[in-house]
């Protein structure tokens, strides 16, 4: 792990080998700059783009490399691990037959995220803010799941980061993989139609070491939903036909405000929880106010044997701290707008409120929630990376014909789309022409305005309401399963 054993290693030269597939050698090949290696799953795309950085690490010279996806815990446990996994036991001495051991020779600063061997440097780097990588130069970057970055991380990073003097053999190269989930994705739209980039497209069959269960889980997406199968099986870019929600608007920014509303979303889960920002503006011409979005948090939650999340209390710590300094939840928002909560985990509510938290458990009725938000606009940042991935992927689960065989959406990825519905269903559709046999008057949702003087006993200021059915002391029960909520001068 340190110089010494690396001296070691290189008075003691030998003839190393790694199992490549077929994919290695075509990126490799690749004569332009930008290789955009898209395919299927199991295509080796992740393994083979490892093994190139591998390979300028132990012959290089004087090569400095960097990997990343968009977030450091997502990094370390998949192209990081993959890398050292590689090094451990992934290479051969050629005349004995028996696997190397590359990595105990190797300097590895887990503080720093930098792996060295001679003069070559492995640097593993998360891209929350693109402005950390962009003064730094490279000979070889390499982006994982590169479609969740953007545009402007490419511009910031890759075009602006290739250009480390270029020593011996290896040309300055940047290798993008991805699965094609999105075909309105950016990777397309400017690398690939443009043929700004090298494409090199991959299936499982470019993979000779996949398990024959694998292949079969691929082999029979075609049977139970036909899009999957052409993005995971064929590696091909589907139009996603029968998405859940039509496409976003699309902001470069968003108004200066002032909001009439702002509410947050919260889904717990011990693979993601997502916390979204929903600021609502209302019109005279609409009954419906304009939603935009703001991702807030998007990350894992710390489980047993597996802590690269959050726990519930870091959570709550970065919401009041980190992201208060970022602006991204002003210090108002933490006990002066409501934060609706998947009430399935109420340990984690019960933490939020003493935090002082405004915390209220959410509606969760899937299908009239989903209902609901499909009447709904909303608008969101271009670099919104998982909502605007998310909605591209949500959708019914479909037939060879593209016939929607089930109502219910996929349970997958869903956990801001989740947040989302969480506040947008509880908060505005009882304050809107919605439930069947309540009517209320188009001014009502502008009227509706939090008293502060009573926000610990989640009720509001009164207003009236006008219509053919007036919401009466068992409407609101009705509505929103807590009569308590709602004050007016009825009976």
């Amino acid at each position: 792990m340190d110089y010494d054993n690396q001296k070691r290693f290189n008075k003691a030269p030998r003839k190393l080998c790694m199992t490549t597939t077929p994919l290695f050698q075509r990126m490799k090949d690749a004569e332009r700059k930008i290789v955009v290696s898209v395919g299927g799953a199991g295509s080796s795309k992740t393994h083979s783009a490892a093994q190139l950085c591998i390979e300028r690490l132990l012959f290089g010279t004087s090569q400095r490399i960097l990997v990343q996806r968009k977030h450091m815990p997502a990094l370390r446990v998949t192209a990081m691990q993959k890398i050292i996994d590689i090094l451990t036991s992934g290479i051969y001495d050629v005349k004995s037959k028996q696997p190397v051991d590359i990595y105990s020779y190797c300097e590895h600063s887990k503080t720093q995220n930098l792996l060295k061997f001679n003069d070559n440097i492995i640097e593993f780097k998360g891209l929350d803010n693109p402005e950390k990588a962009k003064s730094t130069e490279y000979n070889c970057i390499w982006w994982e799941e590169a479609n969740q970055f953007t545009w402007d991380d490419y511009v910031k990073t890759i075009t602006r980061g290739l250009r480390h003097p270029a020593l011996g053999d290896y040309k300055n190269k940047a290798y993008l993989t991805l699965n094609p989930e999105d075909s309105l994705c950016w990777i397309k739209a400017k690398l690939e139609d443009t043929g700004l980039a090298d494409v090199i497209h991959s299936t499982y069959h470019d993979n000779p070491t996949l398990d024959e269960d694998n292949v079969k889980d691929l082999e029979a997406l075609k049977d139970t939903d036909y899009d999957y199968w052409l993005v995971f099986a064929k590696g091909e870019y589907a139009s996603m036909r029968n998405q859940v929600y039509r496409p976003f608007q699309q902001e470069d920014k968003f108004p200066e405000g002032p909001f009439d509303e702002t509410i947050y979303g919260v889904d717990f889960g011990w693979r993601c929880t997502a916390v979204v920002r929903l600021d609502l503006m209302y019109s005279d011409d609409k009954n419906l106010p304009d939603v935009y979005l703001t991702e807030v948090i998007h990350q894992g939650i710390a489980i047993k044997d597996s802590p690269k999340g959050l726990t519930h209390s870091e959570l709550i710590n970065k919401l009041k701290n980190d992201l208060c300094r970022a602006g991204l939840v002003p210090k108002e928002h933490v006990n002066g707008v409501p934060w609706y909560c998947d009430h399935a985990d109420p340990a984690a509510m019960e933490e939020m409120r003493q935090g002082s938290f405004w915390v209220k458990a959410a509606d969760k009725d899937r299908k009239n929630g989903i209902d609901f938000c499909k009447r709904l606009t909303f608008h969101i940042l271009n670099d919104n990376i998982h909502i605007n991935r998310e909605r591209s992927l949500y959708k019914y689960r479909t037939d060879a014909n593209g016939v929607v065989i089930d109502d219910d959406p996929l349970k997958e990825n869903d956990h801001a789309l989740d947040a989302i519905r969480y506040a947008a269903y509880t908060h505005i559709s009882p304050i809107v022409n919605w439930r069947p046999g309540i009517t209320v008057s188009e001014d009502f949702a502008k009227k509706k305005k939090r008293d502060p003087s009573k926000q610990n006993e989640d009720r509001y200021q009164e207003v009236s309401v006008e219509g053919p059915a007036k919401l009466t002391k068992d409407d609101r029960a009705a509505l929103f399963d807590r009569p308590e909520i709602w004050e007016t001068n009825d009976p």
